[in-house]
């Protein structure tokens, strides 16, 4: 007897047993197995995965009517979640690469984005209008690289924007079989079993939110959303369904302030999980206390990179300071300019060897490989190994500063800073921008803390950090310049600086 083949809905026929995995594959078998689960909740609205796939089917075959499957990207610029979790399906099940439009950008940004991506169409959608639109962009031929790929795992399907926090932001490549191991390993280092509910604060438009909505929707699980209120409703989502929360620190920060203020306390989230910016200890003391049950993870990676390191509730504890060890599938070193490892306790070039990297970046139709370093991949950041292959970020290197001949490192003076009392957050900078002659900390006080006195900062800098590294001036401000996807802002913060003395 033959074994029964399992049909994609929408994919013309072909039988998914018959072909690689895809990471759309889990949303369709279970809207097959079960249509009526839910899959989206968002302002009390409810989407189901029959729903769902329905309706990414619809976006796919107008995304084929139109012609729009051509072998370049097709751009997803689409408000609101479970639309664009619709139409980012819909262009992944039409065989097309998807190359979500970041929200928040400007004019110039978005203009700036679709020149780089030269799409094939864009997939465009409002809150409040329940339809999205394919519009066929006219008059580009498809490049050669993209239109010769084979339908297969190492097939490109998704064209990511970093989040610019450095520089100018990256349009990265990534292939199915990169997010399938994602997902396997998100299971396994976040121990989340069956979950029933993940709540994204964030816009799934972001690699942050993107990939843990995937992943929840590979798995069955049922994604909750934020409707028009953002993430100023992250905490009643929280405490609504609980569950699993993935939130970048900033938003995390909010959350524990509000339940703070509100002397709320929520047992229903089991699991707490981020990424994107070092979590500041207070912040992790206060998401313990306004999440009791919740076990807290934060990872390290980037968008080149995928997954590099993990830091759990017990290692959290003993390497507080620290990023984590290296996440499953992944090899970390921390290597000098030559390539060769340096010892436990010395500073150099993270490095890493993962199942989750990019394939390269985006430039006019041609992938170009992503940054190597003798071997390995790496973005710039400094690192330190202890003996147990723990890591601890150093700085990063394009955010070095050179004061009096010493090379300083941002990160290192703020996670000096960060250890004072009353500290909610900091950043650092090199003053004057063009040629740095001493640093300035910007600084958020605790919203508890009595008084912050910038003096005091400073005295605490002098008495761990040598001359050049300890800040002159300490400006006291009620929040960070971030950008869209939550990361400090620092080309923001250094303006800001100059304009408060």
């Amino acid at each position: 007897m033959q074994p029964a083949v399992l049909h994609s809905p929408g994919d013309d026929g072909q039988a998914a047993g018959g072909n690689p995995l895809r990471i759309t594959d889990g949303t369709w078998t279970w809207a097959q197995r079960e249509p009526a689960r839910v899959a989206i909740r968002c302002d009390g609205r409810i989407v189901t995965y029959g729903g769902l796939a329905a309706w990414s089917n619809s976006i796919a075959a107008d995304l084929r009517s139109a012609g729009g499957c051509d072998g370049r990207p097709v751009a997803v610029d689409v408000t609101g979640g479970p639309a664009f979790l619709a139409a980012f399906l819909g262009v992944v099940k039409a065989g097309a690469i998807a190359a979500p439009i970041p929200p928040g950008w400007t004019a110039a940004q978005r203009k700036a984005a679709l020149d780089l991506l030269q799409p094939a169409a864009v997939v465009t959608g409002r809150p409040g209008d329940p339809a999205t639109s394919v519009e066929r962009v006219a008059g580009r031929e498809a490049p050669h690289a993209a239109a010769s790929l084979a339908w297969e795992s190492d097939r490109p399907f998704y064209i990511g924007f970093s989040s610019g926090s450095t520089g100018t932001p990256k349009a990265i490549v990534r292939n199915h079989r990169a997010w399938l191991n994602s997902f396997l390993a998100m299971s396994l280092e976040f121990e989340v079993g069956m979950a029933h509910n993940v709540v994204i604060p964030g816009d799934p438009a972001w690699s942050f939110s993107l990939i843990a909505a995937l992943h929840a929707l590979f798995c069955g699980y049922t994604v909750v959303l934020p409707g028009s209120a953002g993430t100023r409703e992250a905490l009643d989502l929280a405490c609504q369904w609980g569950g699993v929360v993935y939130a970048v620190p900033s938003v995390l920060a909010e959350m524990t302030r509000r339940a703070g203020r509100l002397g709320s306390v929520c047992d229903a989230v089991s699991h707490i999980i981020c990424a994107g910016e070092k979590l500041h200890a207070q912040t992790r003391a206060a998401a313990q206390t306004a999440f009791p049950a919740a076990r807290i993870f934060e990872y390290y990676g980037a968008s080149e990179l995928g997954f590099v390191a993990v830091l759990g509730d017990e290692d959290a504890a003993t390497h507080p300071g620290s990023v984590g060890r290296p996440f499953l599938g992944s090899r970390v070193a921390v290597l000098d300019e030559k390539g060769r490892e340096l010892p436990p306790g010395q500073a150099g070039l993270l490095c890493a060897q993962t199942e989750y990297g990019c394939i390269g970046y985006w430039d006019a139709g041609i992938v170009d490989a992503a940054l190597d370093h003798h071997g390995w991949q790496t973005v710039g950041d400094l690192a330190v190994r202890d003996e147990s292959g723990m890591v601890t970020l150093a700085g990063r290197r394009d955010n070095m500063v050179v004061i009096k001949g010493q090379n300083i490192y941002p990160e290192a003076v703020e996670s000096v800073i960060g250890a004072v009392p009353g500290v909610s957050d900091a950043v650092v900078t090199g003053e004057p921008v063009e040629a740095p002659m001493h640093l300035v900390a910007l600084v958020v006080p605790s919203r508890d803390a009595d008084e912050l006195a910038s003096r005091g900062i400073v005295d605490h800098c002098r008495a761990h950090l040598d001359g050049p590294a300890v800040p002159r001036r300490v400006v006291l401000t009620s929040e960070l310049p971030r950008t869209p996807a939550g990361k400090v802002d620092r080309a923001e913060a250094a303006r800001q600086a100059r304009r408060i003395t």
